[in-house]
């Protein structure tokens, strides 16, 4: 699993793009902004080379970009900052904490208290059978 895999929207389609995320800072005013650049069609896989930024980055929408976690789903699908998980009780919403260092999933209640777990506590270690699974993101609700 690739911890350096991000995901975000298309900044034309609003499709959902994954891959090597680049952010061109000194660019041409039109081209500044967020870039992922998906699996290169020949070598199959993102790393950048010289010419993939022309010919294959996508302009995304910088509000949308969230990191791979390295950590699946009971159905084996990589879980990205931003999505939404469920246990079957409650739902979860996955962020980075930057001051832990590592991801966390917040669970609400109706009472508007918030609990969170570390996300690999919630994958691993709270349910051992790995009953989350991703029920949505926070960009598309």
């Amino acid at each position: 699993m690739d911890r350096n895999l991000f995901r975000a929207k298309r900044g034309d389609t609003g499709e959902w793009v994954k891959g090597a995320l680049v952010y061109l800072e000194y660019a041409d005013v039109d081209c500044r902004g967020s870039y992922i650049i998906p699996k290169h069609p020949l070598t199959g896989h993102g790393r950048m080379l010289s010419f993939d930024l022309a010919f294959y980055a996508v302009k995304v929408d910088p509000d949308t970009i969230g990191q791979c976690t390295g950590i699946t789903d009971r159905h084996n699908i990589l879980i990205f900052e931003g999505d939404i998980l469920s246990d079957g009780v409650d739902e979860y919403k996955v962020k980075y904490i930057e001051s832990s260092t590592g991801f966390t999933a917040y669970r609400y209640t109706v009472s508007s208290n918030c609990y969170c777990w570390s996300l690999y506590h919630l994958s691993i270690g709270k349910n051992q059978k790995r009953q989350i699974e991703i029920i949505g993101n926070i960009y598309d609700k």
